[in-house]
């Protein structure tokens, strides 16, 4: 009788610490993240450094990254299939974007939203660098896509066409 109790006791405090272990999920901390700390590692045309990959407590995943193109040429930007979208910034550098058969050169400072599956080759708009960051989610929500949206097109929001509101401290966009 003594022997059952402390087995069926191992069994449930086996239980509770494996159904708390499996539970627990690590999240993402909150840091600062230094250009100069994060690990550059080489690519053909330049370089690429991971900056965040991990789950959040409202995202099943988050990515952001880094890509430096130091090469001319032509490269692709936007979201594999999949299910994550994606977002990118430019940074340093010129890219050539077309988009309906309109070409753009985009400036820093450009943001760009693809819909999960959509991407694009964009082309070096100029003869420097091209430094860029790309944000990719995926939620843990099941996403409804409103039919009236059409979202197989990316949103551009060209840093030049955006209007400057100046404040007390400079201004923003």
């Amino acid at each position: 009788m003594r022997r059952n109790r402390i087995t069926l006791q191992i069994v449930v405090l086996s239980l509770v610490v494996f159904v708390a272990t499996s539970a627990m999920v690590v999240f993402l901390p909150s840091s600062v993240y230094e250009w100069a700390n994060l690990k550059a590692s080489k690519t053909k045309a330049g370089e690429f450094r991971q900056i965040i990959k991990s789950p959040t407590k409202t995202l099943e995943m988050l990515d952001v990254s880094a890509t430096t193109l130091t090469q001319p040429g032509k490269f692709k930007i936007g979201s594999e299939k999949g299910g994550l979208e994606e977002f990118i910034i430019l940074k340093e550098g010129k890219i050539k974007y077309n988009q309906n058969g309109q070409t753009t050169i985009l400036n820093p400072g450009t943001v760009i939203l693809f819909p999960s599956g959509i991407n694009r080759e964009v082309e070096n708009g100029g003869k420097d660098k091209i430094c860029y960051y790309t944000v990719k989610w995926k939620s843990v929500a099941t996403h409804i896509t409103d039919p009236k949206v059409k979202t197989d097109q990316p949103i551009v929001y060209d840093w030049d066409k955006l209007e400057f509101k100046k404040n007390a401290k400079g201004g923003s966009r």
